[in-house]
Parts: C-alpha cells; structure tokens; sequence
C-alpha cells in the first residue's frame, strides 16, 4: 500500500480523528500509521515499533498514559469519542477485557481500518456523530477524547460539548487530551484551536467539572535528541529492547511537564449532574 507525501505522515501522526468527515481527512487513512507502535497494556513495558515514524514516541507516551489513568477507575461502559483506526479502543479492550468499550466516529475510512484492526469479545465500533444523536448503548460510564476537540469548528464546540456529555452519566469521568499552545497551530491545517489548561476547561465547562489537569510531551533539547537517536536521515532505531529502554527513560525523565514546555494538555474531568 502507498503511504502518503512525507507532510501528511508528520499531520497525521500528530492528531487522531476529526468529529467532521472531509476528502482531505479520508485521504490520512491510506495507511494505519498509530498501529505501527505498541507496548505491553498492562506494565506499560515491552514498546517497540514496527516502522518508526515522526510522532511516534510522543503519541505512545500519551496513550499509555490514558490507559494508566483510566486503571485508577471503575467502570463497566466505555465510549471512545473520535476512535479513528481503532487504536486506543482495541488497547482498552485489551487493558479491560471484562468491560464494554465502544468507539464511535464519523469518519467511514477511519472506522474500517477499525474494524479490521482491532477486533475483541468486548469491542465494537460505530459510526455517530455525538453532535446529533447520542450513540447507541449510551449513556456511558466513561469517555475518551484523545486529540480530538481541536477539529472541532469554534462555532460548534458548545454543541459537540453538549453531545459528549449526553453520552457519559452523571458523575462519570472523561480522559481527554489536546495539542497544547506550545505546538504551533499553523503546523496542521486540520487543527481550529490549540489549548492551555484554562481554555480546556472553559471550553469543557457546560457539562463536566475539572478533576485533574496537567501538562505532558515536555519539549526541549533532551527530547529532541531522543527523537533524532530514535530517527534520523541515517537511520531508524527498531531494536525492541533498545526502543522499550529509551521509551522508559522518556516516560521516567522528560514525560511530565508545566505549561511553559508541555506540547499537550491531559485532563480528567467529571460529568456534572445538569448540562
């Protein structure tokens, strides 16, 4: 299969889905480039690549980090708003085999690379867009937005809002990550706002309260070299057990971050009672 121009991989491995299906997004699911990386669900441990590809240890660490945020909670029904090729629901699947995990998009290339990839007992996917009807099995316990609110149109996002709170009970938790303002917007045409923890919040605020936030992906000298050892114009790092010690090392030393260095911002948010 055909990969796309070298400028569509480095969009692509930095966004996940958008709410709204275009030509131009479609076009990104040529190639199923966030299946290229994996790692133990469990213990975090065990990352490797099969082709490595830019973007590809930041998009790891943060995935991983859902996963283990989500370990800290209970819950019976998951939805995955904005699933794209299935990535993280067939690792949640993974990580919970005793839990019901639905990804839901719009995009139909997306949601067969989904189908196709990630298959479990405990896994279905399907094709909802929350701003106009809640998915069916909702309300949810609990819900994902990973890289998915900065596609959202700024006149809609009240709406989109709205719609992914009618799919999460009450009290009930929501994982979310976004491009933070350290990443330069004009880098990706696709993405209509980036955010800092205060912005996040507000733009949550109609339908779920903050629980944790923080900042994550620190950039910075270290993790540029890490980066360039890991990918270069000579060469690309694919030894498991080389790629699974330096993954450690970044999550342990250059992961964590403020708002002064962070690329991305992680937050935990709960379902109020109204909204």
């Amino acid at each position: 299969m055909t990969a796309p121009p070298l400028q569509a991989r480095r969009e692509a491995v930095t966004t996940r889905e958008t709410p709204g299906a275009n030509p131009a997004q479609e076009s990104l699911y040529a190639f199923p480039y966030h299946h290229l990386v994996d790692f133990d669900v469990a213990s975090g441990e065990g990352f490797h690549a099969g082709r490595w590809y830019p973007g590809g240890l930041r998009y790891a660490a943060y995935m991983l980090h859902v996963l283990q945020a989500l370990g800290q909670h209970e819950f019976r029904s998951l939805i995955d708003i904005g699933c794209g090729d299935g990535w993280l629901s067939s690792r949640l699947a993974r990580r919970f085999p005793e839990r019901s995990i639905v990804g839901v998009d719009v995009s139909p290339g997306a949601l067969g690379l989904a189908r196709s990839l990630a298959r479990a007992p405990n896994l279905s996917f399907l094709e909802c867009n929350v701003l106009e009807s809640m998915p069916a099995g909702g309300p949810f316990d609990c819900g994902t937005l990973v890289e998915v609110l900065e596609h959202i149109p700024l006149p809609d996002v009240d709406a989109f809002v709205r719609g992914v709170g009618r799919s999460i009970k009450p009290g009930g938790q929501l994982f979310v990550t976004v491009p933070s303002t350290k990443l330069p917007r004009e880098r990706i045409a696709r993405h209509h706002q980036h955010f800092t923890a205060e912005t996040l919040s507000a733009a949550l605020a109609p339908c779920f309260e903050v629980q944790t936030i923080s900042y994550v992906n620190r950039r910075g000298r270290a993790e540029r070299w890490l980066r360039r050892l890991l990918s270069n114009s000579a060469f690309a790092l694919t030894h498991e057990r080389a790629l699974d010690f330096l993954f450690r090392q970044y999550m342990r030393h250059l992961f964590h971050a403020d708002a002064s260095s962070g690329l991305r911002v992680f937050g935990v948010f709960r379902r109020l009672p109204t909204g």
